[in-house]
């Protein structure tokens, strides 16, 4: 049953790209997109949480469709997100993603401050060690960074606040990925010295990022507050690898 309803929704997603509606609004088309790429060629390569927060983003464009788009573009346009949020509604793991979004994070204000703390931290990682972020990763946190930071709007009270959070749990496991990489290699280095731990580009990127990442450590703790013992053993076991150096270097 749930996977005739893919191949529906794939027609209608299809059937609605073709009229181009992304023609002369780009940022309608690129959401398109994301949702195509997201309901995959096949049933087994559909990508739920990519698929319901692209649905999240197309809902924006939708319910602004009267002054965005001719009127039958509007009406299709509605229609597709309709479509969209019915099939997501028989999705338990979507429904479960979007029930722990519902959450707070903290205040609203917290929220968006964290979101811009975020986006300092990613770009201090990008600077300090280019292409540590793999390209699909990057892709979909510009994305969501995209939507996340949306200024204020009433109509779009309910989506906000579950992109703001998908947007930083996005970023704690991009992070999360590169602490687990920045450990493993902490351990090689204390075995095998700063030649194996200090040139890694994941601990380079850490490192290099460290200011940005305290900050968000500290604006959202209930997050981020682990990156705070992260960026302490880092430090703890530079230093440790530093001081080995000068030794060595003394005894030669």
């Amino acid at each position: 049953m749930v996977e005739s309803a893919w191949r529906a929704l794939r027609r209608h997603l299809s059937d609605f790209r073709s009229l181009d509606p992304g023609r002369n609004n780009p940022a309608l088309g690129h959401v398109l997109g994301a949702l195509d790429e997201a309901t995959g060629e096949s049933y087994a390569e559909l990508d739920v949480l990519q698929l319901g927060w692209h649905t999240l983003r197309l809902r924006k464009f939708a319910r602004r469709a009267d002054e965005l788009l001719i009127p039958e573009l509007a009406a299709e346009l509605d229609s597709l997100e309709e479509n969209l949020g019915m099939f997501l509604a028989q999705l338990p793991e979507w429904q479960a993603y979007a029930a722990r979004m519902a959450t707070p994070l903290g205040s609203p204000e917290e929220e968006d401050e964290a979101v811009r703390r975020a986006d300092a931290a990613i770009a201090a990682i990008e600077e300090a060690a280019p292409n540590a972020i793999a390209p699909e990763t990057r892709r979909k946190l510009d994305a969501l960074s995209s939507a996340a930071k949306s200024g204020p709007d009433e109509e779009d009270a309910d989506v906000a606040p579950l992109l703001r959070r998908s947007f930083l749990h996005a970023v704690r496991d991009a992070i999360w990925e590169f602490a687990r990489e920045a450990v493993s290699r902490s351990r090689a280095g204390v075995m095998a010295g700063i030649e194996t731990f200090a040139r890694s580009t994941t601990v380079a990127a850490l490192t290099g990022a460290m200011t940005a990442l305290m900050a968000l450590a500290a604006g959202l703790p209930s997050e981020f507050g682990w990156l705070a013992w992260l960026i302490a053993h880092l430090r703890r076991l530079l230093r440790r690898d530093a001081e080995s150096a000068d030794k060595g270097g003394e005894e030669r």
